[in-house]
């Protein structure tokens, strides 16, 4: 029955900053992850300074990522 169990192969299932930064398109997109990995932008900080540019996104959905607990992070462990 599970002889033929494969992982997908979409890198964005289920991770909200990886679905946010395909709609932001290449250049904002890039960023977005730029920002996001960069520890020293607090996640709230960054949320609010998103937020005001129209961007919106929640803390934990930073954090998850980060932390590499999220769906596209898992897939590529």
């Amino acid at each position: 029955m599970l002889e033929n169990l494969e992982k997908p192969t979409t890198t964005n299932i289920g991770c909200k900053v990886m679905k946010l930064a395909d709609q932001l398109g290449e250049k904002d997109g890039a960023l977005l992850l730029s920002y996001v990995d960069d520890d020293s932008w607090i996640a709230e900080h960054l949320v609010r300074a998103l937020a005001e540019r129209g961007v919106k996104i929640g803390p934990m959905a930073i954090r998850t990522h980060r932390k590499r607990q999220c769906a596209c992070r898992s897939l590529n462990a």
